[in-house]
């Protein structure tokens, strides 16, 4: 099962006090993050819905237009995933999230094994 929800880890927490609102991916009980644009006090987001909430540098307009853009950006990872799901079932989550991180708009598994050879080719490791 592949989700995806809006969150907050108060535990990396900047010097102004804000966090930055991820994305959390959950694939094959593991759990990665990918960061959007926006930082908000750990008390104007509702982790229940995955809101950010009016408060701190967000009046009513602006959090709604932050929450639409985070939705938009969970869509685009969404049709992502749908566009592998027959390859998920034996991909780790680490292969999953390049894909999700690349700008590309189409990935096949072929690619993302050759950039992995690629990358170990570059370290040494030819086995």
């Amino acid at each position: 099962m592949k989700t995806l929800k809006p969150t907050i880890r108060e535990t990396e927490v900047r010097t102004d006090g804000t966090v930055n609102v991820k994305i959390r991916v959950s694939h094959d009980h593991a759990t990665r993050y990918i960061a959007t644009d926006y930082y908000v006090l750990p008390e104007n987001f509702d982790p229940d819905t995955g809101l950010i909430l009016p408060g701190g540098e967000f009046d009513q307009d602006s959090a709604n237009r932050a929450n639409l853009r985070i939705q938009i950006d969970m869509g685009v990872l969404a049709e992502k995933i749908d566009k592998i799901r027959n390859q998920l079932k034996n991909m780790k989550i680490a292969d999953l999230m390049a894909i999700l991180r690349d700008k590309r708009s189409e990935y096949d598994l072929l690619s993302l094994i050759d950039e992995r050879i690629e990358r170990y080719k570059k370290i040494g490791n030819l086995n």
